[in-house]
């Protein structure tokens, strides 16, 4: 929820669930340092949205893994009349293992993420590849960030494809 709030300008953010949004943004840990995340968030009637990871600080960056997890519960089907039918469930769930490295002006990280949707009784999986970088700006206190998010094949569910939604942003943090 915060990255959501703080728009694009949290790309730009070195914390632990700056994973979810760019990968480097995690990798501020120091060595020897760790950090857990633990988060859930109620969303409309019947639906919600977990999100779990551990981090672990290294000589020149982070490693860490992570999931997340967004139900649908009481979705109702329709006929082609209208009518009612049988009710059903839908979830997205994506695994995640990061590592980020520190540089001197910059900050990189990587997330390879296996990502499982189901719909009703359809259900698809995909592997997808996260890469970002946060440009330091140590004279002007701030930093830039560029990320692109789900490089990876379609999921198929049933006989109909469902691209990963690919993205490619930046953002800024001025502090």
């Amino acid at each position: 929820a915060r990255l959501s709030a703080l728009g694009f300008g949290g790309a730009a953010l070195r914390a632990p669930d700056a994973m979810f949004l760019n990968p480097a943004g995690a990798a501020y840990l120091p060595q020897g340092g760790s950090s857990v995340l633990l988060g859930y968030e109620s969303l409309l009637e019947g639906s919600g949205r977990t999100a779990v990871a551990g981090f672990k600080g290294l000589a020149r960056g982070a490693a860490g893994l992570g999931a997340l997890y967004r139900y649908e519960t009481g979705l109702k089907k329709y006929d082609i009349y209208g009518e009612i039918g049988d009710g059903f469930e839908a979830y997205d769930a994506a695994f995640i293992g990061f590592y980020g490295a520190r540089f001197s002006r910059l900050d990189a990280g990587a997330a390879v993420k296996y990502i499982r949707s189901k719909l009703a009784d359809r259900a698809a999986g995909a592997a997808a590849l996260d890469l970002g970088v946060i440009i330091k700006g140590s004279d002007s206190g701030t930093d830039v960030a560029f990320y692109a998010r789900n490089f990876g094949p379609s999921q198929k569910l049933g006989s109909e494809p469902a691209p990963l939604p690919f993205e490619l942003g930046g953002g800024l943090n001025w502090r």
